[in-house]
């Protein structure tokens, strides 16, 4: 379950909306929203609560930067009709709803309802309309809509001839959307840590690579058919060639450029290879294929090496670093795959 607690949300770009005093009961709180660039008008759909609305702020609405991504927060304290006007941001805004429920208006198309199992998702430069239940409070996560579609591009091979637009309701519980949830909720979770990923840049950098091409296979979406088919394609041969030789080389000081030439294309050719049809880079594939091998020397070992020694064998010259990595790809330390 997704928590906000205070003292992530004092860290947030926060506003409070007020409902205007003395106006009728057609009035409504207006105001310009300058985080996501829009003009949010609110309502209140009962009279009691329109009574009641001197006591405190009817909404809060939060943001909070963090490299590509920012992550919103909206809490309502009675049923409202919201509706937001604008140039907007060109982001896609995934809605997380942690209590009380909400419906959603895109244009002509038919209502999409969030709530604890149910998510929403819309492009931040659509005019949209909410319809939110007492107490409903959600967790809104924004990513630029130019980077959804460079990874796409990269994943298809070929230019985009149609917007990426993604269907607004979202399944908590379908495919790989429940991996997706639990993504998000690490993110809220590491922005709420001082001391956690967030504050490292080239990890929050990986981290937002990886939650993008996570949300490119599990949401719906105008190129979904098309990847799916990309990922179901057979790996052409300079792919082929280029692993045989980061096998064959395992143990040997080779760069991009030589695995390139090996496999027999460019290395920008070599690139999109592995990113489509492997999602991940030459770079990192060989650093695993280095760790597949390290592992068979070591099952393989009279004792007769050193794990150091052997870690040096296939470029892992930080005992230290070869460790973590070791440990995370296989669960177990170098020592431990020794004794088996």
């Amino acid at each position: 379950m997704i928590q906000v607690g205070q003292s992530l949300l004092d860290t947030f770009t926060s506003i409070e909306i007020q409902y205007p005093e003395g106006h009728g009961a057609a009035a409504g709180a207006q105001r310009d929203y300058q985080p996501i660039n829009n003009r949010v008008t609110y309502r209140l759909k009962d009279r009691e609560a329109r009574a009641d609305a001197a006591a405190g702020p009817l909404s809060l609405l939060g943001i909070r930067q963090a490299g590509a991504l920012a992550l919103g927060y909206n809490r309502d304290r009675y049923a409202t009709d919201i509706r937001v006007d604008g140039e907007g941001l060109a982001r896609f805004c995934v809605v997380l709803t942690t209590s009380g429920a909400l419906q959603m208006r895109l244009g002509g198309q038919q209502p999409a309802v969030g709530d604890r199992s149910h998510g929403l998702i819309y492009d931040g430069r659509q005019q949209r309309q909410f319809e939110t239940w007492d107490d409903t409070a959600r967790v809104m996560l924004w990513i630029e809509a130019a980077r959804m579609e460079r990874a796409l591009v990269g994943l298809l091979d070929e230019p985009l001839h149609v917007p990426l637009a993604f269907a607004s309701h979202i399944d908590w519980s379908l495919g790989r959307l429940p991996a997706l949830r639990r993504t998000i909720a690490y993110f809220v979770s590491e922005l709420g840590d001082p001391m956690g990923m967030t504050g490292v840049p080239a990890a929050l950098e990986s981290f937002t690579d990886g939650l993008v091409h996570l949300m490119l296979n599990a949401l719906p979406h105008s190129h979904a058919a098309r990847l799916d088919r990309a990922v179901a394609a057979p790996a052409p041969a300079h792919l082929r060639r280029a692993l045989a030789f980061m096998h064959a080389s395992s143990d040997q000081a080779v760069t991009i450029a030589d695995v390139a030439a090996a496999a027999g294309c460019g290395t920008r050719t070599l690139l999109n290879a592995f990113r489509r049809f492997r999602d991940t880079t030459p770079l990192a594939a060989f650093h695993d294929i280095r760790l597949q091998h390290a592992r068979a020397a070591l099952l393989a070992s009279d004792g007769t090496d050193s794990t150091r020694a052997i870690a040096r064998r296939f470029g892992f010259t930080n005992p230290s670093r070869f460790a973590v990595a070791y440990g995370r790809r296989f669960g177990e330390t170098p020592a431990e795959t020794r004794r088996e």
